[in-house]
């Protein structure tokens, strides 16, 4: 009786250690989970925090965008402005060249 009991003492004791192994392993791996699990959430939070900003963004886009083509407006109109001052001035050069 007594080889019988050992033996099942050591079955047992065999069994138990490897329940704890298992359990610790399975906390290991729940761990690692909940590691992947958070950053995965950071990973969500960094797009949703950049889709936001882009689309903050958006708004400023469209004015710098409609400002430059009012600036090229206005590049134009100095163009034309400045050719009709050229053209004035030869205009006054020519008459007073004529005057003299």
């Amino acid at each position: 009786m007594s080889g019988q009991t050992s033996q099942t003492t050591s079955l047992y004791s065999d069994s138990k250690a490897r329940l704890c192994d298992r359990i610790a392993s399975n906390i290991q791996s729940a761990g690692s989970v909940t590691r992947q699990i958070i950053k995965g959430s950071k990973c969500v939070e960094t797009l949703n925090q950049s889709a936001r900003s882009l689309a903050a963004l958006d708004n400023t886009i469209d004015n710098t965008y409609s400002n430059i083509k009012k600036l090229e407006i206005s590049t134009k109109q100095f163009q034309m402005q400045l050719e009709d001052i050229n053209n004035s001035c030869q205009q006054i050069r020519e008459v007073v060249d004529k005057m003299n």
